[in-house]
């Protein structure tokens, strides 16, 4: 079988699996039995321009979202987000990308109770970021946990570094207090004059920075109970943060995640070094995700392929010659 017959058989499947399927629900609109969103991206040249494919999987393993664009930026990717986490049918609590800025943007915007795991694809290879936002009334607090990837899949004692940070929700309105007067003139004179009198050296001191140092804290994964507790004044926070992510990464390493997973036999079956238009990924894309998620629509589709005579006694020979040698 040649090359363009093949190509000519793919885009068949590929045109009756495409209108099949657009009239009734495909992994874009069902809802998801899952409270973990994993995504990542990838590129690939179209035009002699690159381009971004982003996929999301959910918790138990199930397609998302598909989407090809010409830039990844945070707002794109905050409405791919949102849309699959409200198809999700329990609240969003784990969020699953690697080191892309973007991501953190984005955690941060969906404005809810949530843990956000970075893996690194950096030097030094093999750590995490983890981001925890908790919400209240009027404040929204960031714990950072930094670690190594392995801690989910082996038992025993483990550190991290860690460090806290508090914002306020609400924005300070600028001017005069309501219902407030202004104060006499001598007073504000005599406030400036005792300003001028005790005035500061300006600028930041010299050898201090505003960044807020990491502290180290000490962990433990119990493997046979399948908890992670934080010992001594260790933070319970990052604890019951890893508890919930080791609900999903039991015996695995972080780095080594579900979408990672759907990128690499993604492709083994797809050359992404052909030549094809937008839209002519866009099908197969699409395609090929759709009949990832539901097998069985290949049944009716290859019932209706037309496959000449001339594709059958080439392939009706290959396996010949194959059920010939393995007798040998």
């Amino acid at each position: 079988m040649n090359k363009s017959t093949l190509s000519r058989l793919l885009l068949q499947i590929i045109t009756m699996v495409s209108k099949s399927t657009k009239r009734k629900k495909t992994f874009k609109n069902i809802r998801r039995r899952s409270n973990s969103l994993f995504i990542d991206e990838t590129f690939l040249n179209i035009g002699k321009k690159t381009w971004y494919l982003i996929v999301v999987v959910s918790g138990n393993n199930k397609i998302m979202a598909v989407e090809l664009v010409k830039k990844r930026t945070k707002e794109k990717i905050l409405e791919i987000v949102k849309d699959c986490a409200d198809r999700l049918l329990y609240p969003l609590e784990l969020l699953v990308s690697d080191g892309f800025l973007a991501y953190v943007g984005v955690a941060r915007e969906l404005k809810q109770n949530l843990t956000h795991i970075r893996h690194i694809h950096k030097p030094p290879y093999g750590r995490i970021t983890v981001e925890i936002y908790s919400y209240d009334q009027f404040h929204v607090t960031k714990t950072t946990f930094q670690t190594t990837n392995e801690i989910t899949a082996i038992g025993g004692w483990f550190i991290g570094q860690v460090k806290t940070s508090k914002e306020s929700l609400g924005k300070k309105k600028r001017g005069r207090k309501k219902g407030s007067k202004n104060r006499p003139k001598h007073v504000i004179e005599a406030e400036k004059k005792k300003k001028l009198e005790n005035r500061k050296p300006r600028g930041r001191p010299s050898g201090k920075t505003n960044k807020k140092e990491w502290d180290v804290h000490v962990f433990n994964h119990d493997k046979k109970r399948g908890r992670i507790k934080a010992l001594g004044g260790s933070s319970y926070v990052v604890a019951a943060a890893m508890n919930t992510i080791l609900k999903q990464f039991h015996n695995m390493y972080i780095t080594s995640n579900l979408v990672e997973k759907e990128f690499s036999a993604l492709k083994k079956f797809i050359d992404f070094r052909g030549r094809r238009s937008i839209e002519m990924w866009q099908d197969l894309l699409l395609s090929y995700f759709i009949i990832r998620d539901e097998p069985k629509i290949l049944d009716k589709i290859l019932k209706r392929v037309n496959i000449s005579y001339q594709i059958v006694v080439k392939s009706l020979s290959a396996i010949t010659s194959c059920q010939v040698s393995a007798m040998q």
